[in-house]
């Protein structure tokens, strides 16, 4: 197993805001092959950024 952490440092050219997103991947590694990939990030920070907060906060309510 692979854990690979990093930052990406993001410019929103829609909203003009630039952040940094935290991500993760993890790597199942087996004879030399990747057998299996999974990404984490920081949705929220992009959602943020996008301005598209109060509808994620409406969405919520809402379940």
């Amino acid at each position: 197993m692979v854990v690979a952490e990093w930052d990406y440092e993001v410019h929103h050219r829609a909203t003009g805001r630039s952040f940094v997103a935290a991500n993760i991947q993890v790597l199942r590694v087996r004879d030399g092959l990747i057998v299996s990939s999974r990404d984490f990030h920081d949705h929220l920070a992009l959602v943020v950024a996008g301005g598209r907060l109060p509808e994620l906060v409406q969405a919520l309510e809402a379940h």
